[in-house]
């Protein structure tokens, strides 16, 4: 009987899928396309290397569904962009309610800081599997020789396990531009064409011999900021998660997917910081208790 509700469960879903996908438009269809769901029941709760809070979660559900990011604010919101580089500059964009330009707007290095997040949560939680995790590692065995100049290769996560070393380098992307408009997979708008673009700036053959360069795998690690993981990094986060099983590193009752569902939550609560230091940046005090300098009793 439970299999037959199951089935019967599992082809409502589908009925209601189909019938929402009939009714919604381009820019919803492409939003979905770059989400993933897991996080909302915050069942990876004890991100470190990214800030979760009340606010970040509001305004992430905000961007996951289209709606006007302002309310989730919780504060007078800024009209125009007021992300600031370290020279004082500010952008002063005008915002779209729906926050696309502050989630795409590099100024003030919010791309460093959300790409920073998914790297160190991602590298905490594989050491917590018993890998051996080394960040923003130099590589001779993928540098290249261009036009008489060297290119140097930087690999985000260096991983060392019982079946080989993974070089592993992320990319966090918004799969709109900062307009609002659909970004096309030929402009880096879906989770393939980022994890393509990434092999082909680090070439494992030589393409004139197509000998191995490096003996390591190498992996991209492409994650939407409204959360969805692409397929290289899904499939290797599942043989990290059976190798973890097996050496009893991890217990056998923690749900399969848990590292999608840790870089997921940092990847969308990491937008959703964006989002909030473009509509409501913090005043004087509050910068002062976010870097721990505020005057005691303040």
């Amino acid at each position: 009987m439970l299999r037959w509700q199951a089935f019967l469960q599992a082809g409502l879903r589908q009925a209601r899928r189909e019938r929402w996908t009939r009714g919604a438009s381009a820019n919803a269809r492409h939003r979905v396309k770059g989400a993933a769901g897991a996080w909302v029941f915050g069942e990876e709760g004890d991100l470190a290397a990214v800030q979760v809070t009340r606010r970040t979660y509001l305004v992430a559900m905000r961007l996951r569904h289209g709606l006007p990011v302002a309310p989730a604010c919780l504060v007078a919101a800024e009209e125009s962009c007021a992300h600031g580089t370290a020279a004082g500059a500010r952008c002063g964009v005008r915002l779209d309610t729906t926050g696309h330009h502050a989630v795409a707007c590099g100024a003030g290095g919010g791309f460093v800081r959300r790409h920073n997040g998914v790297v160190w949560e991602l590298a905490r939680q594989l050491r917590r599997l018993g890998f051996g995790v080394r960040t923003e590692v130099w590589l001779d065995d993928l540098a290249e020789i261009k036009d008489g100049r060297v290119r140097e290769a930087r690999m985000d996560l260096v991983v060392t396990s019982p079946f080989g070393t993974y070089y592993l380098d992320v990319t966090v992307f918004h799969p709109f531009t900062r307009l609002g408009a659909r970004r096309l997979p030929s402009a880096g708008g879906s989770l393939a064409a980022q994890e393509q673009r990434k092999r082909e700036r680090y070439v494992v053959r030589d393409p004139a011999s197509g000998t191995r360069r490096t003996r390591a795998h190498f992996v991209p690690i492409a994650l939407a900021s409204y959360g969805a993981l692409g397929p290289a990094a899904v499939e290797l986060f599942g043989v990290f998660e059976l190798a973890a099983r097996r050496s009893l590193h991890v217990s056998s009752s923690k749900r399969v997917g848990w590292l999608a569902r840790a870089v997921a939550a940092a990847a969308v609560h990491g937008a959703a910081a964006g989002v909030l230091s473009a509509f409501a940046p913090p005043d004087g005090q509050e910068r002062a208790h976010l870097r721990g300098l505020a005057a005691p009793g303040a």
